[in-house]
Order: structure tokens, then C-alpha cells, then sequence
């Protein structure tokens, strides 16, 4: 009994790290051609281990119940918690296929009648024999780009509007034994350049910004090396080089996913280690990571693993979301998680039409979130309470069609309206008359008793985010003669 316990407990732990090992493959231009079908032989070994494991350690009734081997598999697989081997054997044979048709497609592409990338003058060409010359070594680079493309950005290689890819010519003597292709995945507005000969570097440009800069596809294709190099040198947004590396996958795919605008965002926004990870099947419908959870109750991740953490939830599995592969739950799990949100008061209800978050209201009267806060706070007897409510996804403290009202009314009580035209603080007043601050407050200090100086008003003026004290047209013009009148004493 004693050693069964053992068995099972060891095989257990070793089978799931097993699986888990052969799924968290990343591919590479070294493994493309059997990325696939070793994944399957390693499978079937473990579900092979698993079925052998446990004929020792299951009672023998419950082995004689079992009808066939395919049922005491299955029961192995379910002892041992190696979940959804099905699926995962059906979504590996998938990409199995998958890239036999790849090869397909490199097989049949066309060939042009021209040099894709002619090698540069000056380099010189092959002559002799050619004795004695090292044997070219290859790597499947073109096949491992055509299947990030199909994985990583969803392109459908039968597409011909989203993908095209042709081959060029090679000429006498080249240095080369094969021909540089060109990649169109216009679907991401991504040209490619790419020689599975080994030296060759790899060329990621973006299409749209070719274009733009008057470069046609065959225009580029014509460039030579040294061109290429001179182009990217002068205008780094069109494009980047990318030489073969240990990273070359994922560098690929940042530089397939990123431009201008985003570059290092598409990267940053995903673990690294989960890019190039493609025989993880799909997450099943209704099993959401916490991303998704945050998404669908319209509430930030960080609450959300909170909430987990709070619960002692563990994840139902790893699956993969799209282009990450992370722990998933089920529809118990986020019931649990929700719950939990609600009990705690951070899962707030959708505000009505009607209702405005601070930053809100603050853009209807020329103000900022955090001054309506501290207004908010200051008249909280009169405000009353300023619920949580989501704005378009996002959680934050609401204000009700009256509160707006009443808000609004007190603001404008304490100055918080735009100036009106002409209208200058003290600061504003120094400027307009050349007089110092000091004058000007000195002015102020007289004439705000004198009853022809008139009322002032209070308002916000450019760059402030709080009302001030403005003085009118007329007002500033006193403000003026009065310090020609009476100038500030020179000290002796």
C-alpha cells in the first residue's frame, strides 16, 4: 500500500510536468518541420506512462470494469489529472496539418523572373569550381514566419488579400544558392524579406509607410543589401533588420506587431515566454482568465486577484487566450469571484444615462476631477453620497442628475466659471499695466474701500485651476492711475 501511495503521488506530479513541458514548447526555425508531430509522439508517451502507472496502483475491480484500453486510458488520464488530452491531441493533429499545408504553399509559391535582393557591388560573386567551398547549411525561416503569421495574427495563408509571397530569381555566380522572398501580409501592413540560406539577415518593413514613402514592393525587392540598410538608417519607421538569434521568434513577432505608435507595448503586454507557444489548445467556451473576468464585470484585474487570493482560489488549468497561455476558470470559479466583488462592495452597477462621474461633470464646467472632489468634499452634507459606478468600463464615484445641479450651483457660488472677457487677477492686471504685484495689491488695498471702485467677481482664468478674485476693464484702469498717483516710495 505503502509504495502504491508512493507511485501515485510521484507519477502524478511527473506526468502533469511532463505535458506541461511538451505544451509550453516554443517554436523556432530549428524545430518548425517537427514542432508538431514530436509534441504528438511525447503525448502519446505520457498518456502510454499514465495508463501503465495506473493498472499498479488502481484497484483491480475498477480495472475489470473498464470495457477497453480506450477506456482505461481515459480513466488513467482522469486519475492522474491529465485533463483534455483529447482536445489537445485534436488541436496538435491540427497544427500538424497546418503545416504541411504551409509547405505546401512554399512549394507551389511562384518565381519571379527577378533578383530579390541583388547582392550588392563590389561583393564578389562565386567563380571557379567552386571545390573546396563550404557545404550551405538552411533554416526553415520562411515556413516559421508563414506560421507566426497564421497563429500569432490570425492571417489566412489561402487569403490572397490578407498574404501573398513569391520567390525571385537567382543569377550566375551568386554568392547565394537560394533566393532571397518576399512575404505580403497585408492584413498587418507588414512586408517581409526573408533567405532560409543561414548569414542571410531577415527584413520586417512596414508596407504602408513604403508606400507612402513611394516604395512599391517591386521597388524593394530590387534593393540591394547595403540599400536596404541606407533606407532603414534614414528613416527608422519604415522598417527593422533582424538577424537569427535564440530570440529570433519573439523578436519577430514584436517587430511584425509593433509601429510607431505602440513599439514595445505590443511586447510588454505579453509574458515573453508565452510568444511562439502554439500546441496549447484554445480555452474552452466559458473558461475566462482573470483578464477576461476584469473584462466582463468591468473591474481592474488587481481586484479581481484579489478577490481570487481572498477566495484560496486555485486556476481549473492552463489554456491558452488568444496569443497567451494562462491559468483559466470555470463558470463555478468566476461565480465564486463575482460574489465575492459583490460582498465586498467593489462590483458597482452600470451608471444611467443620466449620472456623471467627477471627471465628467468637471469636463461641463471647464474644471478638473480632483477640484470637483474637493468641492464634493467640503459640501458632502449637502452633496450626499457619491456611489461607485462604472463609465464605460470603468469603476469610479457617480453624481446624480440633481447632485450635478447642486453642485453645479455651488461652484459657480465660489467662482468656478470661466472668466469673463477682459476680466484679470492681480497677476493679470501686473501684466496688462507693467505695474509689480505688489503695486497692484497696494492699489487694492485702497480702493477696494471706495464705493465708485464697484463689485468684483470670481472666476477661473487660462492656466489656473481655481477661481480668483477679477477685476473689470474700468476696475484695472483705477487700479492704473491710482499707483501713477501715487507711486511706491524710493528708499533713500
Amino acid at each position: 500500500m505503502e509504495r502504491d501511495v508512493f507511485v501515485e503521488v510521484f507519477e502524478t506530479a511527473s506526468l502533469s510536468k511532463r505535458l506541461d513541458k511538451i505544451l509550453g514548447r516554443a517554436v523556432s526555425a530549428e524545430t518548425i518541420d517537427n514542432y508538431a508531430s514530436t509534441a504528438l509522439s511525447d503525448i502519446v508517451d505520457v498518456v502510454s506512462d499514465a495508463t501503465t502507472a495506473y493498472l499498479e496502483v488502481a484497484d483491480e475491480a475498477d480495472i475489470n470494469s473498464l470495457a477497453s484500453n480506450a477506456e482505461i486510458e481515459d480513466a488513467a488520464q482522469k486519475h492522474f489529472g491529465l485533463v483534455s488530452i483529447s482536445e489537445i491531441l485534436d488541436h496538435i493533429s491540427a497544427k500538424d496539418d497546418e503545416l504541411k499545408r504551409i509547405d505546401q504553399i512554399i512549394g507551389t509559391m511562384p518565381i519571379t523572373n527577378t533578383v530579390i535582393v541583388p547582392t550588392d557591388e563590389g561583393v564578389n560573386p562565386i567563380v571557379g569550381s567552386g571545390n573546396g567551398l563550404k557545404e550551405p547549411e538552411y533554416l526553415p525561416k520562411t515556413k516559421l514566419i508563414l506560421f507566426v503569421l497564421a497563429n500569432e495574427f490570425d492571417i489566412d495563408l489561402n487569403d490572397k488579400e490578407q498574404f501573398d509571397i513569391h520567390e525571385g530569381t537567382l543569377p550566375d555566380n551568386s554568392m547565394r544558392t537560394q533566393s532571397y522572398r518576399l512575404i505580403e501580409a497585408n492584413k498587418i501592413k507588414r512586408a517581409i524579406l526573408v533567405c532560409d540560406e543561414k548569414g542571410n539577415t531577415t527584413y520586417i518593413l512596414n508596407s504602408e509607410k513604403l508606400d507612402n514613402a513611394g516604395i512599391s514592393s517591386e521597388t524593394l525587392g530590387h534593393l540591394g543589401k547595403d540599400e536596404i540598410k541606407t533606407l532603414l538608417e534614414g528613416d527608422p519607421e519604415l522598417g527593422r533588420k533582424l538577424k537569427y538569434s535564440n530570440n529570433f521568434t519573439r523578436n519577430l513577432v514584436e517587430y511584425l506587431g509593433s509601429d510607431e505608435k505602440n513599439v514595445g507595448i505590443y511586447r510588454k503586454a505579453r509574458n515573453p515566454e508565452n510568444i511562439g507557444r502554439y500546441l496549447m489548445p484554445e480555452a474552452p467556451e466559458g473558461i475566462l482568465s482573470i483578464n477576461g473576468i476584469s473584462k466582463a464585470l468591468g473591474i481592474s484585474q488587481d481586484a479581481v486577484e484579489s478577490a481570487i487570493k481572498d477566495l484560496g482560489l486555485d486556476h481549473d488549468g492552463e489554456f491558452r487566450f488568444r496569443n497567451a497561455t494562462t491559468g483559466g476558470y470555470g463558470f463555478s470559479k468566476q461565480d465564486q469571484i463575482k460574489l465575492k466583488l459583490e460582498d465586498t462592495g467593489r462590483l458597482a452597477p452600470v451608471a444611467d444615462e443620466d449620472e456623471l462621474s467627477f471627471a465628467g461633470f468637471a469636463t461641463t464646467i471647464g474644471s478638473t476631477a480632483q477640484t470637483v472632489s474637493q468641492v464634493v468634499k467640503r459640501h458632502g452634507q449637502t452633496i450626499g453620497a457619491t456611489p461607485e459606478k462604472k463609465f464605460s468600463g470603468v469603476t469610479t464615484r457617480s453624481l446624480s442628475p440633481r447632485q450635478q445641479e447642486d453642485l453645479r450651483k455651488i461652484m459657480e457660488a465660489e467662482g468656478f466659471r470661466p472668466a469673463p472677457e477682459n476680466h484679470h487677477n492681480v497677476i493679470g492686471i501686473a501684466k496688462a499695466t507693467g505695474h509689480s504685484r505688489v503695486d497692484v495689491r497696494r492699489a487694492l488695498r485702497h480702493l477696494s474701500d471706495v464705493p465708485e471702485f464697484g463689485e468684483t467677481v470670481r472666476g477661473i482664468v487660462a492656466g489656473r485651476l481655481s477661481p480668483d478674485q477679477l477685476y473689470s476693464p474700468e476696475q484695472i484702469s483705477q487700479i492704473h492711475e491710482w499707483i501713477i498717483k501715487n507711486p511706491p516710495r524710493v528708499r533713500q
